[in-house]
């Protein structure tokens, strides 16, 4: 990942991690001499590192929270339903 695109980082985005081969959630990014880390939370693995911005990967974005959100709403109503 280029310099460049670190622009469109925001914290609470999704991102791939080429380092853990896992999807994880941007928490905040910081520029100091010349290196760009960012802080993530691996939601796999429930914990926070701190990754190169260039092991991230803007292009691999997990498609799960759609699905995710949709599978719970189902169990609670399936909860409910009981």
């Amino acid at each position: 990942m280029s310099s460049a695109l670190m622009i469109t980082l925001k914290a609470n985005e999704w991102v791939w991690s080429d380092e853990h081969n896992a999807p994880c959630r941007v928490i905040e990014a910081q520029r100091l001499w010349g290196q760009t880390t960012c802080r993530v939370w691996l939601p796999g693995k429930d914990m926070v590192v701190r990754v190169q911005v260039e092991d991230l990967n803007l292009y691999k974005r997990p498609k799960f929270g759609r699905k995710l959100a949709s599978r719970t709403s189902q169990q609670l109503l399936g909860w409910l339903m009981l």
